[in-house]
């Protein structure tokens, strides 16, 4: 491992979260920010009235549609009063793209509706309209409080996705993980990648394998549609980097062009 002028660790190497659900030492700090004890799935508030909602399927809408087209078509399928939908919000927005001529926009809404168990029994048959499934992250375990004085902690190798998510996890569950990297960070990563990229000049401790992001910094996109996500995973990772600094929509965002969630 590679050390600075003091002797000690370089900071882009060794990566240490001190406090449990408090920000990491270093450049990292805008990443473990949301470690904080106000982590969005530590919020009751925020997310147990989705138990209390309605979920809605394919609502397809052109993709040049009125923003209050929206609300239309959600009191539409619900067959409510505009006064009865108290609130909505986009849970998922794709896109349609296989006729061109006509690309819409496809819908997941979550609603909350004055009367909703009469509003659900009314839908009976409706497979489009359903309960509302909770969706916040469930932690498995904590840190027992007879442990704070132990020295002892949990050690990560690599800050690709599942190794920045482990100790971000690990961090809001209380204990404080330290994350280890043979890389660079993302910026002198970058660099250094395009010089081989461009040049053919290797670094051998800094590419497109090793560093801030993990191999898929570097890799095409993935899109990812949640539909096999029956313990919804995939919002938490979105709840994240939204409360990172990610757009809003950014939840709501499934694949195609930019949404928002209006």
């Amino acid at each position: 491992m590679k050390r600075n002028s003091t002797g000690a660790p370089s900071t882009c190497q060794q990566v240490a979260w001190n406090q449990p659900r408090l920000a990491p030492v270093g450049i990292y700090k805008r990443v473990a920010a949301t470690a904080r004890s106000s982590s969005p799935d530590r919020a009751p508030t925020t997310f147990n009235a989705l138990l209390a909602m309605l979920r809605l399927t394919e609502i397809r809408l052109s993709i040049e549609h009125h923003p209050s087209a929206l609300r239309a078509a959600i009191l539409t399928r619900l067959g409510v009063a505009s006064d009865e939908l108290v609130r909505f919000d986009v849970f998922r927005r794709g896109v349609d793209a296989r006729r061109r001529s006509a690309i819409l926009f496809i819908y997941t809404i979550d609603a909350e509706v004055r009367n909703e168990a009469g509003v659900l029994a009314r839908s009976r048959g409706d497979t489009r309209i359903s309960a509302a499934p909770d969706t916040s992250y469930h932690f498995v375990g904590s840190r027992p409080a007879s442990s704070l004085g132990h020295t002892t902690r949990p050690v990560i190798i690599g800050m690709g996705p599942a190794g920045l998510f482990a100790a971000l996890i690990l961090a809001q569950s209380g204990f404080r993980p330290i994350v280890l990297e043979r890389g660079k960070c993302v910026r002198e990563r970058t660099k250094d990648t395009f010089a081989m990229w461009r040049g053919g000049v290797l670094n051998p401790e800094s590419n497109t394998q090793f560093g801030e992001g993990g191999a898929g910094t570097f890799s095409d996109g993935k899109l990812h549609s949640q539909i096999k996500d029956p313990k919804h995973y995939g919002r938490k990772v979105l709840r994240e980097f939204v409360a990172a600094g990610a757009p809003d929509e950014t939840r709501s965002q499934t694949a195609g062009p930019k949404a928002r969630a209006d």
